[in-house]
C-alpha cells in the first residue's frame, strides 16, 4: 500500500506555537542556527582538549609555537564568520548600515583566505619541524658515541613531532573554517 504525500500531510498538525515560531526565525536563520551548533560542537572540543592538556601538548611538541597562532587565528576567524553570518541577511537585503552584497562579498574572500593561510602555515610548521629534525645530519654521527646518538634522536623526535602537529593543526582548523564558510554561502540557497 502506497502513502501519497498529501495523506500524510493532511495527518500532521503541528501546533500554533510551532508554527509562530516557524515563522518568527524565518529560513533565512538556518545558517545561523547551522553556524551555532558548529561553534558549541568546536568550543567543547577545545574545552576537552585544554582540560586534557591539550595547550601544553602543543607547547611541548611544536618547537616553533605557530601552532598555538594558528589556534588563535582559528577562533578570531570563528567568532567573526559568526557575526557575517548572523548579519548576511540584513547585508543581502542592504539594510545593514556597513555591509551590503559587495562589502560581504570581500570580507567572506578575506576569510576564505585565512582557511587557506592556516593551510599554509601547517605546511610551514610541518617544513620547520623536518628541518628541525635534520638539520644537524648524520654526516659526523659517531655511532661509537651514544651519548651524541641520544641526542640526535631525541632532536629528530622534537623536530618529527613539530612536523606532525604542525600538520593536524593545519588540516583541522583549514577544514573546520571552510566547513563553516561553506555554511555561511548557503544564504544564496536558502
Amino acid at each position: 500500500m502506497t502513502t501519497r504525500r498529501e495523506d500524510v500531510e493532511g495527518t500532521l498538525k503541528f501546533p500554533s506555537a510551532v508554527t509562530a515560531s516557524t515563522r518568527q526565525l524565518g529560513r533565512g536563520n538556518i545558517p545561523l542556527l547551522r553556524w551555532f551548533a558548529l561553534a558549541c560542537t568546536i568550543t567543547a572540543g577545545l574545552v576537552v582538549a585544554i582540560s586534557a592538556g591539550g595547550l601544553r601538548f602543543l607547547w611541548g611538541a611544536d618547537a616553533t609555537h605557530i601552532t598555538l597562532g594558528m589556534l588563535l587565528l582559528f577562533v578570531i576567524v570563528t567568532l567573526f564568520i559568526g557575526r557575517l553570518t548572523a548579519i548576511r541577511p540584513k547585508a543581502i537585503s542592504n539594510t545593514h548600515a556597513t555591509y551590503n552584497t559587495a562589502s560581504l562579498t570581500r570580507v567572506v574572500d578575506a576569510c576564505w583566505f585565512a582557511a587557506e593561510l592556516e593551510m599554509g602555515l601547517g605546511i610551514l610548521v610541518t617544513v620547520s619541524g623536518f628541518l628541525i629534525a635534520f638539520s644537524h645530519g648524520f654526516a659526523q654521527l659517531n655511532l661509537a658515541d651514544t651519548d651524541a646518538a641520544r641526542a640526535l634522536v631525541a632532536q629528530m623526535a622534537s623536530g618529527l613531532s613539530t612536523a606532525l602537529v604542525g600538520t593536524l593543526v593545519g588540516i583541522a582548523s583549514s577544514m573546520l573554517l571552510k566547513l563553516q564558510l561553506v555554511n555561511l554561502e548557503t544564504y544564496k540557497d536558502v
